[in-house]
């Protein structure tokens, strides 16, 4: 599996091709198998299965997220919890109509 949850092809290059075009790009962490099943269809799931860096919690994703370029494929990129919608109560959809208007 991939950056994505998709088999074949780099992480970094299905993540970009993924934000690409997009004024809001939000990722959803995924650190676990079962984050790719349950993530929010409006966000790109980011693999952070393998993160060297995972007692830096948050900020070891947003570290990834700038080392990997992604924040380069979008006007606006963030990386959002894969409890996001249990946290938040809200869809995905719905943050990301917000960060547009």
């Amino acid at each position: 599996m991939n950056a994505l949850g998709r088999a074949g092809g780099s992480a970094l290059t299905l993540a970009r091709r993924s934000a690409a075009g997009r004024d809001v790009a939000i990722y959803q962490a995924c650190y676990l198998e079962e984050h790719f099943g349950t993530a929010d269809p409006a966000f790109i799931p980011l693999d952070i299965r393998r993160e060297p860096n995972q007692l830096w919690y948050e900020t070891g994703l947003f570290l990834r997220h700038y080392h990997l370029g992604l924040h380069w494929r979008s006007a606006c990129s963030g990386v959002v919890s894969p409890k996001f919608g249990l946290k938040t109560r809200l869809p995905g959809q719905a943050f990301i109509d917000f960060i547009e208007k």
